[in-house]
């Protein structure tokens, strides 16, 4: 694989995709997205790659634990059917994952073949921290574009991909109390939540004034209290990394005049210092109405607050799991929880990922991806001065990890990649010190 320039550009080129779904080519009269057609080479050279190896599967407790999550998953989705039974509509939705489930699973098992899995990995992570720039370099541009042209820039460039959205929204970016919450590449600007910190994250372990400012930026445009919240769990983490003798008043001085000067010299332009400020402060009067001063009950509050009621009226169910995209079930179908959310009687999976996978996996696949996605953090934090590749995946992982708490991921692809390939470092790493 070192010397085969062409896989390597598929590996690179599967990052940058990854966390892009709108840019998309038209096939046969159907939009179909880059990284989707990018994803066929990628899985298929793994295939080879793992066939063409002549060694046992190098499995670690970690990566046994991820591949029984897949496993757990599929037990859960075959309960799940049985569960629901005569209802189409659950049933489909269980069904729907069962591919991605197998094919997630097979990519894991062809990784941990490979004998060296260095020049894979690095190619991907290289691909998609440009791919995570990308985005957010996009999103200032939309929020630009918004306050120069009072229209939201992706509603006009992908009008064909809008045309695929469901029928209850007929627009891509999301315009809200006065404000764009722009998404980048992606149809929600939630998935800036996680790419946002992660970009962060990484910039303040490099010390990268512009990535910081570019991060900062984009967060006030993107309008996301997931990246807010996130992000600042992410500085706490970091800075600890860092230890306290570290953290002193040079330090502290230096990092904050170097923000200083590049925010400065981003916002001379009378503009643009218009429009970030106009945004930040439609950001912070809609986080303070929604959740601060808010008395309603959203969503997202139900969610935890009548968590254990779910569970109790779950009852075994909550064991074996239901299938992924249906850990509404036991909101929904509670007529003591339903009365207070807004929401038909319809599967998906609600605004936590962790509460989503209990539900979807059962509590065994929520420890089991819980203790992977820990460890793989605990890893490669000890790590992070080695190089580039170990500073974004700590950061991928710490993104991961604290915005799960506020949004759903469900088998987000460039989630599942991050963690694959994690994992299958780790034990590349820990393969060959011991041999």
């Amino acid at each position: 694989m070192k010397n085969n320039i062409i896989v390597v550009a598929i590996y690179f080129l599967t990052g940058v995709f990854a966390t892009a779904p709108i840019l998309t080519v038209s096939l046969g009269g159907k939009l179909v997205s880059i990284f989707s057609i990018l994803f066929v080479f990628f899985y298929a050279a793994s295939l080879w790659f793992a066939f063409e190896s002549k060694r046992n599967i190098n499995a670690g407790s970690v990566s046994l634990a991820f591949a029984g999550w897949y496993i757990l998953s599929l037990i859960a989705s075959l309960a799940g059917i049985m569960y629901f039974g005569s209802d189409s509509l659950w049933v489909s939705q269980v069904i729907s994952y069962v591919p991605k489930i197998l094919i997630y699973l097979t990519l894991l098992l062809c990784i941990m073949r490979w004998h060296n899995k260095d020049y894979a990995l690095t190619a991907f992570f290289k691909g998609f921290f440009c791919g995570c720039i990308a985005n957010l370099t996009w999103s200032v541009i939309e929020g630009l574009y918004f306050y120069i042209f009072n229209d939201a820039l992706n509603d006009i460039l992908f009008v064909e991909y809008v045309k695929t959205l469901s029928d209850d929204r007929g627009y891509m970016t999301v315009v809200a109390d006065g404000i764009i919450r722009a998404s980048g590449f992606n149809t929600d600007p939630a998935h800036l939540g996680v790419i946002i910190p992660i970009v962060f994250a990484y910039a303040l372990f490099r010390r990268n004034w512009y990535l910081i400012a570019l991060s900062l930026t984009s967060l006030v445009f993107s309008g996301s209290t997931t990246a807010a919240v996130t992000s600042m769990l992410v500085t706490m983490v970091s800075l600890g990394k860092f230890g306290l003798k570290q953290i002193n008043l040079k330090s502290v001085g230096i990092a904050l005049i170097g923000i200083f000067v590049v925010m400065t010299g981003l916002l001379m332009n009378d503009f643009m210092r218009e429009s970030v400020f106009k945004n930040a402060q439609g950001f912070y009067n809609r986080a303070t109405e929604n959740y601060v001063s808010n008395s309603d009950q959203g969503p997202r509050y139900i969610y935890h607050a009548y968590f254990l009621e779910a569970i109790y009226f779950n009852g075994f169910k909550t064991l074996t799991g239901s299938g992924f995209g249906t850990a509404s079930h036991p909101y929904v179908d509670n007529p003591e929880i339903s009365v207070n959310l807004d929401e038909e009687h319809r599967p998906y999976d609600p605004e936590s990922t962790y509460i989503s996978y209990l539900f979807d996996t059962g509590f065994l696949g929520l420890v089991f991806y819980m203790f992977v996605l820990i460890s793989s953090i605990i890893f490669y934090r000890r790590r992070v001065h080695i190089g580039f590749t170990e500073v974004v995946i700590y950061s991928s992982l710490c993104g991961m990890f604290f915005s799960g708490f506020f949004y759903h991921y469900t088998l987000t692809a460039y989630q599942i990649l991050i963690l694959t390939f994690s994992v299958a470092g780790r034990e590349n790493f820990l393969l060959f010190k011991n041999s």
